[in-house]
């Protein structure tokens, strides 16, 4: 649980510092440490794929958002 709500303050942190790029790293940081935490190596095998995903899109977003601002 510690680790969890670490990445939840840094979160915040970097929210409101504007820094989207290090918000969306500790957002998958942390939805990896829920399932992580979960103990489900079925769960967390198939979250691999889903974390890959996650990061492109994530890296997509962040892409369109500056070239809009």
């Amino acid at each position: 649980m510690r680790t969890l709500r670490s990445l939840l303050e840094s979160a915040e942190n970097a929210f409101d510092r504007g820094d989207f790029d290090q918000y969306d790293q500790i957002d998958i940081d942390f939805h990896a440490a829920v399932v992580a935490a979960s103990g489900n190596a079925l769960l967390v095998d198939i979250y691999g794929g889903v974390l890959e995903v996650m990061r492109s899109s994530h890296a997509e977003i962040t892409a369109r958002l500056r070239s809009s601002a």
